[in-house]
């Protein structure tokens, strides 16, 4: 075998020029055979490894392959897993159910919430001026880190005797009127209750810009001589929460609303 001189490639004695470079020997003369040049540990590219390159690519790319896709399966695998897990927990928790003992009206709740009285409301207004109607129906609260992250308080009493429906409404909208300038957000709809219960109602929700910042919902309706007033506030800093779970959390108890 011959060196050529100008790239160093090999090539077969006798020959003419570099089948590499392509560099004429001697002017043309082939060049003499000399002595055996010991290979380097690192082979010199020459137009052969062209054939073989598609080939060593092709088993790098098994060789990652391999690798991969058990990884894939395995990811696949465990999000499948939580995504269960996270399904049954939602299934295992169930609903508890409020039955008023006087007043005719019971409701679902989730099972988790708790039961408190009005030494809770006190304690939470930091104050001994909480009326003694409110929360007189039940109070209950779902539990946070930090502060509750819902607070559900059900108050009833007697509608004063010749007040229709349209006169309740209208003293409920100039009310609204005159609080929303004090709240942010403010809106107020008439909830669409089914006819059978004979019931009527509003609600109404708004934030209220203090410490920490609420997210309220109000609703009274009205079945024959007795009012219910719904109040629930989320806090929306501290709780791990907000207006829209809040949302969602008090029309599922308004949907499940009975009378007796």
């Amino acid at each position: 075998m011959s060196t050529c001189p100008k790239c160093g490639a090999a090539n077969p004695d006798g020959a003419t020029f570099c089948g590499l470079c392509a560099e004429p020997f001697n002017a043309g003369k082939p060049l003499e055979a000399g002595p055996e040049t010991p290979r380097a540990e690192k082979v010199p590219w020459s137009s052969l490894d062209y054939v073989s390159w598609p080939s060593r690519q092709k088993v790098r790319i098994r060789k990652y392959v391999k690798i991969l896709v058990p990884v894939a399966v395995l990811v696949i695998a465990v999000a499948a897993v939580v995504l269960v897990l996270s399904t049954r927990t939602r299934k295992v928790e169930g609903l508890s159910q409020f039955k008023s003992g006087y007043s005719g009206i019971s409701f679902s709740y989730p099972a988790s919430w708790e039961k408190k009285d009005q030494a809770f409301l006190k304690h939470l207004s930091k104050t001994q001026d909480v009326s003694s109607s409110q929360g007189n129906e039940v109070i209950l609260v779902k539990p946070g880190e930090v502060f509750f992250q819902h607070l559900l308080t059900l108050s009833t009493e007697n509608v004063a005797a010749g007040r229709d429906w349209p006169s309740i409404l209208q003293g409920l909208k100039s009310g609204y009127d005159s609080t929303s300038s004090t709240s942010v957000g403010s809106t107020f709809t008439e909830l669409t209750l089914p006819p059978a219960s004979e019931a009527k109602g509003v609600v109404e929700t708004y934030y209220m810009d203090q410490k920490p910042p609420l997210f309220e919902i109000e609703s009274y309706i009205t079945r024959g001589n007795v009012s219910y007033t719904f109040l629930f506030a989320t806090p929306l800093r501290g709780s791990a929460t907000d207006d829209r779970d809040a949302r969602t959390a008090f029309f599922n108890i308004l949907n499940s609303l009975q009378f007796q």
